[in-house]
């Protein structure tokens, strides 16, 4: 439930505002929650990195949509359309990460640091 919180509250943040001020803002506060209810600090950073991936896509604001459509000189609303599929993985990819640790995990794992 506290992983469905935290994947909430990311989500959302990432859809708008800077990442960089979700990360200082919002870590502080959910940190501690995630780690007292027993989820590795590695495994809540990649969740909260894909979290805010996620919502630099996401529309309503999604300032990378903006930025491609703008380079590729396409319109926002096809650039949305076109990127559908890919949200779509990506929520996949979120979902395995935050509820199968051992995905997030292996890696820090083969090189000790865990």
């Amino acid at each position: 439930m506290v992983l469905l919180l935290i994947n909430a509250v990311f989500l959302i943040a990432g859809m708008f505002v800077d990442p960089n001020s979700a990360i200082i803002v919002l870590v502080p506060l959910l940190y501690g929650i995630g780690v007292s209810k027993g989820i590795d600090p590695i495994q809540l950073g990649i969740i909260i990195t894909v979290n805010l991936a996620i919502g630099m896509l996401t529309p309503p604001f999604g300032l990378n949509l903006f930025v491609g459509s703008q380079v590729l000189k396409v319109s926002y609303t096809d650039t949305v359309k076109a990127s559908i599929p890919f949200i779509i993985i990506m929520f996949l990819c979120l979902i395995l990460v935050s509820f199968i640790p051992s995905i997030s995990l292996w890696l820090p794992r083969l090189f000790g640091g865990i």
